[in-house]
């Protein structure tokens, strides 16, 4: 141990802002290392030595608010439980005296008490527990412990719950949003929904009168019936960085954690790796400095520290930093979901959320203000996009743009676009081997203009989705916007406007390339105009005839004879493919050079022949030469 605090002793590395730093302190002995575990416990943290980040300076803003119900809302592992524990422990009347003094007494708040220090009881709800219970099963078992009571009827129950919040109480909720999906979606629970009504009548009513207080958190904003003055501190300047780790202090967990100390490369090497995977949550227009989630940052520590159990001697000794920084950082990808079940059926399998996570790569604006959105909203996430919007950046996979004055968005940091592909990739089982598959597609389309390697990869790891709908090219703009997003490229827009005055002007996908568009336009052939000589009674027996397509050569696709009623004068594919690339032409192509903001590289179209059949053409190149376009 004594060899290893040689080699790998700074020159120190130093804090950029160290007034911060009297914000994190333990009970723990000085020469103890931070003790690194998750919890949900702010008593549980306070008794077993972990360092705990001091953000009780909070509360006398909070209390300042003059307001009785208060609301504050963050994505998933953000520290809210905790907070909110820290707040129950606070105000909860049993801890005065030598108590408060053991768990508060080194904390900003111990120095400086509020008035309101220790002076409610305290009645703290996790509303998740209402995915498998009623709200009547929880208010009876946390009102059990204050008040003996029977009651007969639901009436009886909220009277007597009412009767309870009249001496002094300040009511916590955890997770009060987490069932709104199940509510609007199940009607069955619509008797839930009803209670729910009622339980936030009651609390209304106590607040109302002044006996009783609520603090409340969740993920996205929801309507509690009449119950509508909650202080929203979601977008308060003030209370920016109330969850979630500063830069500042990962610095001081990088210098506490480790059992010895690392040379000041490794440490900023690690610090760089952890701002790109985790950090750059902008939770206000205005906010100067990004934030870590805390979840996955102790995750990312707790895993550094089993890695140092390993390490060995000579390794150290005769490797380069950036070898010993990559062996640090070797371990599994943190657990930690980015999307609670409910949102990611919503969000990840919602074609809309795919075209606007391509668009945030790039950073993106909305037309509306977060404030716009509330549960409500969740019944239109399929079809209007602002709404999407909202709903990921409230769920974490996207947040503003750093020191924006306007409402644009990007996606924070490599853990929520990696979580976010990560799941999505399970819809079509692909491994990385076909994600390699996909790059090395692309790097031809760039490199040597042809984009028929893309479009053999679609047909094959595309099957399914190809043949759900065989009616529409949306399909098959929305299996290219699915193979590209999932390769992490950031250059790709889902639609392209070419003439702002006429609507039905848009390019359907455009992949930016060393500041050039490459523009590619779907369409497609239905199998009833095929003549493939085959029945095609059912969805089963049209699968397969089309499916034969894939077999045939392109000459011998180009000449099947087609009998399309809107196209009477083209007899075969080939035909109605020259016929669509001129098209293309003069709707588009002038109109595509004109634009300033990059130039055209190459125009082409994607033709869906049947269900799975993909023909491409190279309808125009910036290399005169290569210009296929005829007059």
């Amino acid at each position: 141990m004594i060899f290893f605090k040689k080699i790998l002793r700074p020159p120190a590395f130093h804090f950029k802002h160290p007034h911060y730093f009297s914000r994190f302190l333990t009970s723990a002995p000085p020469s103890k290392s931070l003790n690194v575990f998750p919890t949900r416990s702010f008593v549980e943290l306070r008794q077993n030595g972990g360092y705990y980040l001091d953000k009780t300076h909070f509360i006398p803003e909070i209390e300042n608010l003059n307001s009785p119900a208060i609301l504050f809302l963050r994505p998933h592992c953000f520290g809210k439980t905790l907070f909110l524990s820290t707040l129950s422990s606070y105000y909860n009347k049993n801890n005065r005296g030598e108590r408060f003094e053991q768990l508060f007494g080194d904390l900003y708040i111990g120095k400086n008490p509020t008035p309101l220090a220790t002076s409610f009881n305290v009645l703290h709800f996790d509303f998740s527990q209402l995915k498998n219970y009623s709200i009547e099963s929880i208010l009876h078992a946390s009102m059990g412990g204050y008040y003996f009571f029977n009651y007969k009827t639901k009436k009886g129950l909220y009277e007597n719950f009412l009767n309870l919040l009249c001496h002094k109480f300040y009511v916590f909720i955890d997770e009060y949003d987490t069932t709104v999906n199940e509510y609007l979606n199940d009607p069955t629970l619509a008797s839930r929904q009803d209670s729910l009504k009622e339980f936030y009548n009651t609390l209304k009513y106590a607040c109302d009168k002044g006996y009783t207080r609520v603090f409340q958190t969740g993920v996205i904003p929801i309507d509690t019936s009449d119950f509508d003055y909650f202080v929203d501190l979601t977008q308060k300047i003030k209370f920016g960085n109330m969850h979630g780790f500063k830069e500042s202090e990962i610095e001081f967990l990088l210098n506490n954690t480790l059992e010895y100390e690392l040379s000041s490369d490794i440490k900023e090497g690690i610090m760089k790796w952890l701002k790109k995977e985790n950090y750059g949550y902008f939770f206000n227009r205005y906010q100067i400095e990004g934030l870590f989630n805390p979840a996955w940052v102790l995750y990312y520590f707790e895993k550094l520290m089993e890695q140092m159990k390993f390490i060995d001697e000579d390794f150290y000794k005769n490797q380069d930093t950036s070898v010993i920084i990559k062996a640090l950082l070797d371990f599994p990808p943190d657990p930690h979901a980015l999307l609670s079940k409910s949102a990611s059926d919503l969000i990840v399998n919602n074609p809309l959320s795919k075209s606007i996570f391509m668009e945030a790569s790039s950073q993106l604006e909305s037309e509306g203000t977060v404030q716009q959105f509330d549960h409500a909203n969740i019944n239109k996430l399929t079809t209007d996009r602002n709404s999407l919007l909202l709903f990921m950046y409230y769920n974490g996979v996207l947040t503003y743009q750093s020191n924006s004055l306007q409402y644009k968005f990007q996606i924070p940091n490599n853990v929520a676009k990696k979580k976010f592909i990560a799941t999505a990739l399970k819809n079509y089982n692909w491994k990385e081997k076909d994600l390699m598959s996909i790059r090395k597609c692309l790097k031809i389309l760039e490199e040597k203009n042809d984009i028929d390697p893309l479009c053999r990869f679609v047909e094959k790891a595309m099957h399914k989705l190809l043949k759900i709908n065989d009616s529409n090219e949306e399909t098959l703009k929305q299996v290219f916007i699915d193979t590209l997003i999932y390769t992490f490229y950031a250059d790709v827009r889902p639609e392209l406007w070419v003439n702002y005055n006429v609507n039905e002007k848009i390019i359907d996908l455009v992949k930016i390339s060393n500041g050039k568009r490459i523009a590619i336009e779907c369409d497609d052939i239905k199998m009833e105009c095929i003549n493939l000589g085959g029945i095609q009674e059912n969805i089963h027996e049209t699968t397969k005839i089309s499916s034969l397509l894939l077999k045939k050569s392109e000459d011998e696709i180009l000449k099947l004879e087609v009998n399309d009623p809107n196209q009477s004068n083209l007899k075969t594919i080939g035909e109605i493919l020259e016929w669509k690339i001129k098209k293309k032409s003069k709707e588009y192509l002038e109109l595509l050079k004109k634009q300033e903001d990059e130039s055209l590289k190459y125009l082409f179209i994607v033709l869906r022949v049947g269900l799975h059949r993909l023909i491409s053409r190279k309808v125009y190149c910036d290399n005169l030469k290569e210009n296929l376009v005829t007059e």
